[in-house]
């Protein structure tokens, strides 16, 4: 039966005020502050509000604890990242501050970039300020997505159930003696904390501060006993509208009592004056608060390890309490100066902040520490005097959960040693707990100023199969984590500083850096202010989604289903939030039939208390089987590709085998070691590697250990319609239901491969000639839930989408689909460069052009004479923009052919074909008129820039975007086809453009330019008539360019200059006195004009 939500107000009871060590006349002028840039940088990381999926049919009254799982389950990956942050070093420490759902970290620059990306990010400069505004604005973002959640939620009607029923709770009212705001203040902040506890506890599920009555209303179930031992708790009620104005009339008497009585002084304490202002430190924070009068209080805190100072202030309207926040980068530690200053007060008053870390031996059940000068009062309104609260202790003789606090004496030199008792002698006591016991240390100086420390008791807890440890010790002290097997050979281990709170977490590493998991058999021992070893039991879990049960096996003949007493065994549903304590048969066998609704792919846990209270435990996840999909942590599900399998085995570090079943037969088998948590994933391939597709009628089987599963592949046949935005298809699944959530659904994601985007569930016909039938159209919704935000989609061709069928056992089979491409036929340039726009001037047979959606793949050119036939062909890649480019193409005999006037070029991509007929041009470039006139068969319509059946000429550039001219052609006559391009010309044969008087002389090369009908060009070259003068000529001699000096070479030796001539032959002919010919050769000019040769003979005179 699920849980009724209860709710309580807890009001706060007055404490002590806190602490100082020393007092000094007051300074003439008040500190400066020291400002200096630290390494790191404090900043709050604000959450996203989770996406919750409150599932069908969950009562109204349940909907706040779905909400908190969600949020418990996105701080824990949060976590997880910032803790890998830490070990890259970029994170030094966070805090999650959970009513604000978000993180304090300190970290390096470098992390803001990671950072950014699990949230919104801030430096916290005010970092009260900012987390209040914070917590505020997030506790009214979830109030109201659980008001609207819980609105939407239907009760379900239920069958009775024959079986034991839980007692029902009801409405509390916890009433609190706090009056004044300054210690509700701080009471509030340190109750918050232990809420949060209570929360992962599961005995809490949710909270509310009600100032108007100082306290807190909490949605719990049970009698709360661990809140009623807690210090700040006065009194518990059943909540009711009477029972909250009692508590305000009652808030408002005890303010009035003690305005009446004096405003400076704590409640009951009036047999002195204390130090104005007070100072109450809390070791490990950056708080420093107390009372003070009216105006402004300055604080400075000075660093022991570096002498930096750090300064804050409160101006008060009237007298109070004060309560200030330091922007450090480091919390206030053992060493550090504190003081404290007010105009008007009593002084300056220096406090050295004292070590007061204790030590909590859990197997004695006593706190033992030292203070700064000796104890030998134990009333605090006389101090020096010691307070030691214990927090969560476990009454050995009722079995509850209480609290207790002792004013122990110290010895001479300060020592002390204090247990708690109820009784004395000692006849019953209370039971110190690892992980649930934490010990309020606080010490109160002669003058009525504090200093505490909250530190838990030691303990250790190791995830099984894992390499992962975590746990308490002495706060900021070295500690080192050793794993060792069965054998006491060391496996792996890790080390460092404790945190603030005692706090270590870590991951084994061998002596060469691998990883190193825990086995059953193994020990993990904790070295440093403490020892501790723990023996690695074997934990199983198997949950089945059909019984909702977990069933598996733990240590032997465990008795007890209480968590307080030990040794116990947890079993805890992450999807409910739920736990069950179990017992164990003889040889261990267990069985959690009440932790409620298991789904595939539920996670959970099971969790073993030793007698120490030392845990071991072991994440599970209910089976479930993704064929042709996956899950990342990032992104949810998804579909994969074709091939692909994944999913949870029943258990992790286990090898899962997977065969892919066709007509009976296995065609394909793969493997995988399933992760820590039980994740495999694995792709089905031949003997040649290449993917082997899963197929509509196909079988896949997938098992690990004892546990198996097998998979049915429906068939699907689907249609994206791009044109209507639907999506219709034929399947032979079962189809049932289209309520989200649901097992045999069809669900489809037109225009995405992720199971988060806009989808939609269908239904299926069912009987007649469209038996299978689907159709999936507007509107769309988040997640394809109907319940959630809806939406038009608007999709074009070659969108991809997919689908996903939940079957009977709630495996998941996806499929995807793509709506058909529509592509533009290729655009064409012959003997043109599309990179450059220009005349390409190395190769007249070169083709080049773009093909829209191309990505590296081929494009066929066909060159077609002017019958239809083809010529020569070849096919080329385009590259990832889709360009393309060829310059060579056989027949079919492998000879190569020219492209000429006349031909077609056929450019081929994706079935779409672009046919580009090559005109015929004959022209003249005149370098004496600067004019070029010519024929051509091409059909020329207008002059207009940008147009096409256009016809351009650039007289001295192979480029377009020189100075050039569009043309028109005559149509009729004996000039039909005769066109002329003379000056002025313009940039880009743009007339828009400046024009330009063209020059040329001899030799100048230029190109014109056709665009057909289509919008694609076709290029031609034209030269202007070389003038060449006559060659000079030194015979037996050779001419030196540099020197302008000539000089004999020998007596078959010709050199001279050839003007005009590059690269060019120039004929060298040797005839005797007669006239005949004796000797003759081909002579190359260089690029500086200059040819030479040398004769077969010697010439002579």
């Amino acid at each position: 039966m699920r849980n009724k939500v209860l709710y309580l107000v807890i009001i706060l009871s007055l404490l002590a005020p806190s602490v100082t060590v020393t007092a000094a006349p007051v300074p003439a002028e008040e500190p400066a502050p020291v400002v200096q840039e630290a390494e790191t940088t404090s900043y709050l990381l604000q959450l996203d509000m989770p996406e919750v999926d409150v599932p069908q049919g969950t009562q109204p009254a349940d909907v706040p604890g779905v909400y908190h799982g969600a949020l418990a389950r996105q701080w824990t990956e949060v976590e997880g990242v910032l803790k890998a942050l830490q070990e890259q070093g970029l994170v030094e420490s966070y805090t999650l501050l959970p009513e604000a759902n978000a993180f304090s970290v300190t970290a390096q620059p470098a992390a803001e970039s990671q950072l950014q990306q699990l949230g919104a990010l801030s430096e916290q400069g005010m970092m009260a300020q900012a987390a209040q505004a914070e917590t505020d604005q997030f506790q009214a973002q979830l109030g109201a997505a659980i008001q609207e959640a819980q609105e939407r939620a239907a009760p379900m009607e239920q069958e009775p159930v024959l079986q034991e029923q839980e007692p029902s709770t009801q409405d509390y009212l916890v009433r609190l003696a706090a009056a004044d705001d300054a210690t509700a203040a701080e009471q509030q902040h340190e109750l918050v904390g232990y809420l949060e506890w209570l929360k992962d506890l599961g005995e809490v599920e949710s909270y509310e501060w009600l100032p108007q009555a100082n306290g807190f209303r909490v949605s719990a179930g049970g009698e709360l006993e661990r809140l009623s031992g807690r210090p700040e708790v006065a009194e518990i009620a059943p909540y009711s509208e009477e029972a909250l104005q009692d508590a305000q009339a009652a808030l408002e008497e005890a303010r009035a009592e003690t305005s009446a009585a004096a405003p400076l002084a704590p409640l009951g304490i009036t047999a002195y004056t204390p130090t104005t202002p007070t100072v109450n430190i809390q070791i490990y924070s950056n708080w420093v608060s107390g009372q003070a009068i009216t105006g402004t209080v300055y604080v400075t805190v000075t660093k022991a390890t570096d002498g930096i100072q750090y300064t804050g202030q409160e101006t008060l309207s009237s007298p109070g309490g004060y309560s200030i926040w330091l922007s450090m980068p480091y919390p206030i530690e053992p060493g550090d100066t504190v003081q404290a200053y007010q105009d008007g007060g009593s002084g300056l008053v220096t406090i050295v902040v004292p070590d007061l870390r204790p030590m909590i031996d859990r197997d004695a059940d006593t706190v033992s520490g030292k203070t700064p000068v000796p104890i030998t009062s134990s009333d605090e309104n006389s101090p020096p005097a010691l307070r030691v609260n214990s927090w969560s202790l476990l009454n050995r003789s009722n079995g509850n959960w209480e609290g207790d606090g002792n004013n122990p004496l110290t010895d001479a030199a300060g020592n002390y040693t204090t247990w708690f008792t109820y009784t004395v002698p000692t006849t019953g006591t209370y039971d110190i707990r690892p992980f649930d016991t934490d010990i309020w240390v606080v010490y109160f100086d002669a003058n009525h100023n504090s200093v505490s420390i909250v530190q838990y008791a030691p303990g250790v807890r190791v995830q099984l199969n894992a390499d992962y440890a975590e746990g308490y010790t002495k706060p900021r002290t070295a500690y080192t984590i050793t794993l060792k097997n069965s054998a006491g050979i060391v496996k792996g281990r890790f080390t460092g500083t404790a945190g603030t709170n005692g706090w270590f977490y870590g991951n084994f590493r061998d002596v060469y850096g691998n990883t190193a998991k825990s086995a059953a058999g193994d020990t993990v021992t904790l070295e440093g202010a403490y020892n501790i070893t723990v023996p690695v039991v074997n934990l199983t879990a198997l949950a089945d989604p059909l019984a909702d049960i977990v069933t598996g096996t733990a240590p032997a003949n465990i008795t007890s289903t209480s968590s307080i007493t030990l040794p116990n065994l947890s079993v805890r549903n992450d999807d409910t939030w739920i736990t069950q304590y179990v017992t164990t048969t003889a040889t261990g066998k267990y069985l959690a039939n009440d932790v409620g609704n298991i789904n595939p792919d539920t996670r959970g846990e099971t969790r073993y208390y030793n007698t120490n209270g030392d845990q071991v435990y072991h994440r599970f996840r209910a089976p479930i089987v993704y064929v042709r999909g996956a899950y990342d942590w990032w992104q949810g599900n998804h579909y994969s590709s074709d091939s692909h399998v994944s999913g949870y085995a029943a258990m992790g570090n286990t090898l899962v085998t997977l065969n892919l079943k066709r007509g009976g037969s296995t065609i394909a088998t793969a493997y995988d070691m399933a992760d820590d948590n039980g994740y495999y994933e694995a792709d089905f391939t031949d003997d040649y590697d290449n993917p082997v597709d899963i197929q509509g009628g196909d079988t896949v089987e997938v098992s690990a250990g004892d546990w198996s599963t097998t998979v049915d592949v429906p068939t699907f046949d689907v249609t994206s319609d791009p044109d209507e935005d639907r999506v219709v298809g034929t399947t032979d699944a079962t189809v049932v239901t289209d309520t989200h959530g649901l097992t045999q659904t069809l669900a489809v994601w037109p225009t995405s491969t992720y199971d988060w985007d806009y989808g939609k569930h269908v239904m299926e016909e069912v009987t007649g000639t469209l038996a299978g039938f689907f159709v999936a159209e507007n509107p769309f919704y988040d997640e394809a839930w109907q319940t959630y935000d809806q939406r038009t989609l608007d999709w074009g061709p070659g969108e991809q989408g997919h689908l996903r069928y939940v079957d009977a056992n709630g495996n998941r089979v996806y499929d995807d689909f793509q709506a058909p491409e529509e592509y533009a036929k290729p655009i064409v340039y012959v003997r043109g460069d599309y990179w450059n726009n220009r005349y390409y001037p190395y190769n007249d047979n070169y083709v080049s052009g773009y093909a829209e959606g191309c990505y590296y793949e081929p494009v066929s050119i066909v060159i077609q004479d002017g019958d239809g036939n083809a010529k020569g062909q070849t096919t080329t890649n385009c590259d990832w923009n889709g360009h393309f480019s060829a310059s060579s193409y056989t027949d079919r005999y492998g000879n190569n052919v020219n492209i000429e006037a006349g031909d077609t070029v056929a450019v081929t991509f994706e079935g779409q074909t672009t046919e580009v007929d090559v005109p015929e041009f004959d022209f003249t470039s005149d370098p004496d008129e600067d004019m070029v006139y010519g024929t051509t068969d091409a059909t020329v319509v207008t002059d207009t820039y940008g147009l096409t059946q256009t016809l351009a000429v650039w007289p001295m550039s192979y480029y377009d975007s020189d100075y050039g001219k569009y043309v028109m052609e005559e149509v009729t006559g004996t000039l039909a086809g005769f066109f002329v391009a003379e000056n002025p010309f313009y940039e880009w044969a743009n007339p828009a453009n400046p024009e330009q008087t063209l020059d040329w002389g001899p030799g100048e090369q230029g190109h014109l330019r056709y665009v057909d009908a289509g919008g694609n060009y076709v290029y031609a070259r034209f030269e202007a008539p070389r003038e060449y003068a006559k060659p000079v000529v030194y015979v037996r001699g050779r001419w030196r360019r540099y020197s302008c000096s000539t000089n004999y070479e020998s007596d078959r030796y010709v050199s001279g200059r050839a003007v005009g001539c590059n690269s060019d032959p120039a004929t060298v002919v040797l005839k005797d006195a007669n006239g005949n010919v004796k000797d003759q050769r081909q002579a190359y000019c260089c690029a500086d004009e200059r040819f030479y040769t040398w004769m077969a003979v010697d010439i002579k005179a």
